[in-house]
């Protein structure tokens, strides 16, 4: 007769919840240890026009001469962009403009998913439809114009 011993680490599972569902998403155990995201100087010329909305998050974003975020643009990719979260970096593949909001909305999601932190994983998304957004009931329940702007 064998005993069993039970480990008394509990392992945090990422959450991958997110909205709208990417057409594949490989999750691998853990989180990455990227805290800031980090950009060449001439990625963060890419990303200007989403600056506003970036500085919102609890991650810092910076640019650097050692980037953890990679970003390529490639007309030819086969989806609309392609995210892969390493433990140090993070590589980003993306067809066009919207593949490359979509990209830095699905970060951000996962971040507030997991309390800041990104969690291991390769997503490949194309959108299903050609505008991406959602409803407020606003005539049925209340929501604070700083949520929503948010």
């Amino acid at each position: 007769m064998g005993l069993n011993s039970c480990n008394s680490e509990s392992k945090i599972i990422p959450n991958i919840d997110l909205i709208p569902f990417p057409t594949k998403i490989q999750s691998h155990e853990g989180f990455s240890n990227v805290t800031a995201l980090q950009f060449y100087d001439e990625d963060l010329d890419e990303i200007a026009k989403y600056m506003p909305w970036l500085e919102t998050w609890k991650f810092k974003t910076v640019n650097s001469k050692e980037p953890n975020i990679i970003l390529a643009h490639n007309a030819s990719v086969t989806y609309e962009y392609e995210l892969t979260i390493n433990s140090n970096n993070i590589r980003l593949n993306y067809r066009d403009d919207e593949g490359l909001k979509n990209a830095l909305s699905t970060i951000l999601q996962l971040s507030v998913l997991n309390d800041n932190k990104l969690p291991v994983a390769h997503i490949q998304d194309d959108s299903k439809f050609s505008y991406r957004g959602m409803h407020l009931d606003v005539g049925r329940h209340m929501f604070p114009v700083s949520d929503i702007k948010n």
